[in-house]
């Protein structure tokens, strides 16, 4: 009778263990992604910013565009890349140089829905060319 009660009892510790790793192990993919895919944000902002401010100062440059069809160039790279842009977020000084600003929210599990780390899934990028570029 002794021997199968240690049977039972060491069952239950296994399993509980078992499901204490399996969360932990849980937790711990989520953070990750979390982790990735505000990374993958971070990278995709930057790249996207470089590409708007870009074509809107090959425009000026390359195409001796105004500044109105350089931002309208830029406001068209943007829109092929799901990016919106205000009114503010693109500038063209007198000399010919662009600056684009852009702001993305990482689409995250946890750290957008949690008040004191929503900070960590904001994204913003700013890039400016040379009247040159």
């Amino acid at each position: 009778m002794g021997t199968s009660d240690r049977c039972v009892d060491s069952g239950g510790i296994v399993l509980g263990w078992l499901l204490k790793i399996v969360a932990i192990l849980l937790i711990l993919g989520l953070a990750a992604y979390d982790l990735v895919v505000i990374a993958v944000a971070k990278v995709t902002t930057t790249d996207d910013t470089s590409f708007i401010a870009r074509g809107a100062s090959e425009a000026i440059v390359l195409r001796n565009a105004t500044a109105e069809e350089a931002v309208l160039v830029a406001k068209e790279r943007a829109k092929s890349r799901g990016v919106k842009l205000g009114g503010d977020d693109i500038t063209i000084d007198s000399e010919g140089s662009v600056t684009v600003s852009v702001h993305r929210t990482a689409d995250t599990l946890f750290v957008s829905r949690i008040g004191p780390l929503q900070q960590f899934g904001e994204v913003d990028e700013t890039y400016t060319t040379r009247a040159t570029e």
